[in-house]
């Protein structure tokens, strides 16, 4: 395995850019398609330990683990990078950051036209669509009396007899019992 220092690493390959997995990295085409290319630096071990952080070229799954995105293909995979700069590393710019502009502009708390805005209880509950599960269960319970020689020898003669009757919903109790799977 050959070492490399991190800043020839950024001289050749370009200025990397953090990536966090929140997801399964499959799912992510972006990061799915730099691995293939062979851009991603795995930084090793995570923060809060006391060896210094080195990096590994390719995508290792690790827990603790960095990742940097490089823009070039990195050279060969498996090598060894040491010297991580975080100051030549890129920060992403949010994709959904609201401009410096409007967060001055303060929001109307309530319409001054004259009209009355709405109380909370004139407005309508947002209904929220659930998944759930119902599971309805009859029971019928027979008492029984009968000769064995031990306790399993009494349930396997219970299970026969009682194997033989029908069943009667008329005679059944029936309780249902409701579980939340989940919602959006």
């Amino acid at each position: 395995m050959s070492t490399i220092r991190f800043r020839e690493l950024v001289k050749t390959s370009g200025k990397p850019a953090t990536k966090s997995l929140w997801t399964d990295p499959k799912r992510d085409r972006q990061f799915s398609k730099a691995v293939e290319q062979n851009r991603v630096l795995t930084i090793l071990p995570g923060p809060g330990s006391h060896r210094k952080e080195f990096g590994q070229i390719g995508f290792r799954r690790l827990p603790h683990a960095n990742y940097l995105v490089f823009p070039r293909p990195l050279p060969s995979e498996g090598s060894k990078v040491i010297g991580i700069e975080y100051d030549l590393v890129e920060e992403p710019a949010p994709r959904d950051a609201v401009p410096f502009e409007e967060l001055e502009r303060a929001p109307k708390t309530r319409e001054r036209s004259g009209r009355k805005s709405q109380t909370s209880a004139e407005k309508k509950p947002v209904e929220k669509i659930f998944h759930l599960a119902a599971r309805t269960v009859a029971v019928i319970e027979t008492k029984l009396e009968l000769k064995a020689r031990n306790r399993n020898d009494a349930k396997s003669k219970a299970h026969e007899l009682v194997k033989g009757q029908g069943f009667d919903p008329a005679k059944a109790r029936f309780t249902t019992r409701i579980k939340i799977l989940g919602d959006r």
